[in-house]
């Protein structure tokens, strides 16, 4: 079985999964009743749709955790395409170097994203996600006037830009602003439980069209190795979601879906560029 054909069947089976989830997420990820439970979804989880840890210990939870994580990992990519963009004269590893730089820069925007998240847990009378949207929270007076509106709009625009280009790197200015605007204003609509579901089914999306649509002469070995760190995220909501307790927390809770990200793009980075290396002998001088 040729790569392309690896690649494809693997994209295809990632995409389901998230899929998959998202649907569950929006049908059984409700507010429960007393005395109420879903046999699906961990009731930790359902909480906050995240798994966090350390709840109550300031700055150590999990979405604390992932801006320091996400920031030392985001630090390790960038030195890594320092160090190896150009090396390799190959198409392919020449988009991986794209991949990797713009990868890796959105997830830094991604970890801030977490450290405002943790602050709120800090807050006097925080409990938890809301099952209303915050468009619904700024109708009822609960979020603050419209200045504060616009620096969440502002603020979304940019996390959505950093996010959508490290999937798509080839995606013009343009392509990027009006996309970023678009998938940002319908965040503004999601309900918080189910935002992280939201936000990984347009990443995913995006990421399988880009990767599908590529040349055939570009869906070589790279092609089947992101594709494997693509499987791999399109796993660890499931396992997040439905066994907080009893396996993601004894890991870090959400941290392990935040550390995945950059470090299966490196190894999907340095075994592309391992792969090349022996095939082309052009190898620059490091």
């Amino acid at each position: 079985m040729d790569t392309k054909t690896i690649g494809n069947g693997i994209y295809a089976l990632s995409t389901s999964l998230v899929f998959s989830y998202t649907f569950a997420v929006i049908k059984y990820a409700k507010p429960m009743s007393d005395g109420e439970s879903t046999t699906l979804f961990d009731q930790e989880w359902l909480e906050h749709g995240f798994c966090v840890i350390n709840q109550d210990i300031p700055y150590m939870n999990s979405h604390d955790l992932c801006l320091y994580v996400d920031t030392v990992l985001v630090a390790l990519g960038l030195l890594m395409h320092h160090k190896l963009k150009g090396k390799i004269d190959h198409q392919a590893m020449k988009s991986s170097d794209d991949i990797l730089l713009y990868n890796m820069l959105g997830h830094l925007g991604h970890g801030i994203a977490h450290g405002f998240i943790g602050a709120e847990f800090r807050k006097e009378g925080f409990d938890g996600a809301q099952h209303g949207t915050y468009m619904e929270r700024v109708e009822r007076g609960e979020e603050g006037d419209m200045i504060e509106l616009m620096i969440k709009a502002i603020a979304l625009f940019g996390f959505w830009c950093g996010l959508l280009k490290g999937v798509a790197p080839s995606l013009s200015i343009g392509k990027l602003c009006v996309l970023s605007l678009l998938v940002g204003y319908v965040h503004l609509h999601v309900s918080d439980i189910l935002v992280f579901g939201y936000v990984n089914a347009v990443l995913t999306v995006l990421n399988t069209y880009v990767q599908l649509n590529l040349p055939t002469d570009m869906k070589e070995y790279s092609y089947v190795a992101y594709s494997l760190v693509s499987l791999v995220l399109s796993m660890i909501p499931w396992v997040e979601a439905m066994a907080c307790q009893r396996v993601a927390s004894k890991l870090g809770g959400h941290l392990i879906f935040d550390v995945a990200i950059p470090i299966g793009v490196m190894v999907a980075y340095l075994s592309s560029f391992r792969h090349y290396s022996l095939k082309d002998k052009g190898v620059k001088s490091l």
